[in-house]
């Protein structure tokens, strides 16, 4: 077992997790979305088909329609890069066919691992099963009207900008 202080080896942690991305990203695509602000990271979250994170295993696994959030992290729990990582993480599961996205959540205060059930619940996410300590989370991206309404906002306000469709004028015909 490697201790705190030990340095990572390429054949230890530190080479599997390599692997792991690798892998992930060749199945699928590269399973990390980040939001930077001012070239520093405020909020990453890890999103992949169930099989790409073979630990959640060990908490009931996902189910096979959805997409698995196996990390979120916003600094501070900031709503606005919560709502961003949640809608790119909506926008791969459409691509990807999912029906929904599933994260475990914890009821412990600052752990960081798993985001908190208040922010999930915030994100529009509702208990799909309730164990213990890390409850599975999910997001039925068919029933998600809090997503909906923002992006029909958002295309609302880019109608607001973007000038209607007009037909050219036309050119007087040139002789040849």
């Amino acid at each position: 077992m490697r201790g705190v202080d030990a340095p990572a080896t390429e054949d230890g942690p530190v080479a599997a997790k390599r692997q792991w991305w690798e892998a992930a990203t060749l199945e699928w695509h590269p399973v990390g979305l980040v939001v930077s602000h001012d070239e520093r990271c405020v909020g990453f979250t890890l999103v992949g088909p169930p099989r790409q994170f073979p630990r959640a295993t060990r908490l009931g696994g996902a189910s096979p329609d959805a997409m698995l959030m196996a990390m979120l992290w916003a600094e501070e729990e900031d709503e606005r890069v919560v709502d961003a990582l949640v809608r790119a993480a909506l926008s791969a599961a459409v691509t990807a066919g999912a029906r929904a996205i599933e994260a475990f959540a914890s009821r412990r205060p600052g752990e960081p691992c798993h985001p908190s059930m208040a922010m999930l619940e915030a994100a529009g996410f509702a208990v799909h099963r309730n164990r213990g300590v890390h409850p599975l989370m999910r997001l039925d991206v068919r029933q998600t009207p809090g997503v909906r309404d923002r992006a029909a906002e958002a295309l609302q306000g880019l109608r607001g900008v973007v000038p209607r469709r007009r037909e050219a004028p036309s050119l007087p015909a040139t002789g040849g």
